[in-house]
């Protein structure tokens, strides 16, 4: 018969007399003690990168928010803040294309424009009710 200690899980803890060897320690995880924090181990130098990453993040246009504003304002003011936001949205919406992403707010600027235009549409109708409306007054014999 044979010795049956010579097969795995029949002889103490298992079969097997001493746990399986560690992997090789990853030369990161413990850097010599000349290397301050921080480092790349490989002596590599980090760049310049800043805590807020490279850049920061993207700035909101100016010009998009008092679009948006004006738009906003020709409740108030009709006409006359309808026309500051189609021209400071369509100013807006040029500097953000030609920005490449350092500036947003193409939304607020499409949203003045948008609200600027319908305000100077509405004056137009109006204008025009009123004179056809004059018109056909004065016209009628009384």
């Amino acid at each position: 018969m044979s010795d049956p200690s010579q097969y795995p899980g029949s002889g103490p803890a298992g079969g097997w007399d001493k746990p399986p060897p560690y992997p090789e320690a990853n030369p990161y995880w413990n850097l010599p003690p000349d290397q301050s924090y921080g480092q790349h181990p490989g002596g590599f130098p980090q760049g310049n990168w800043q805590p807020g990453g490279w850049g920061g993040p993207p700035k909101r246009s100016g010009l998009a928010i008092a679009s948006l504003v004006c738009g906003i304002g020709i409740v108030l003011f009709g006409v006359f803040a309808g026309i500051p936001a189609v021209i400071t949205g369509v100013m807006a919406r040029n500097r953000i294309r030609m920005s490449q992403g350092a500036e947003t707010g193409n939304g607020m600027a499409l949203a003045g424009i948008i609200l600027g235009s319908l305000s100077i549409l509405v004056t137009i109708v109006v204008l025009f009710g009123v004179a056809v409306g004059k018109a056909h007054v004065s016209g009628s014999p009384t």
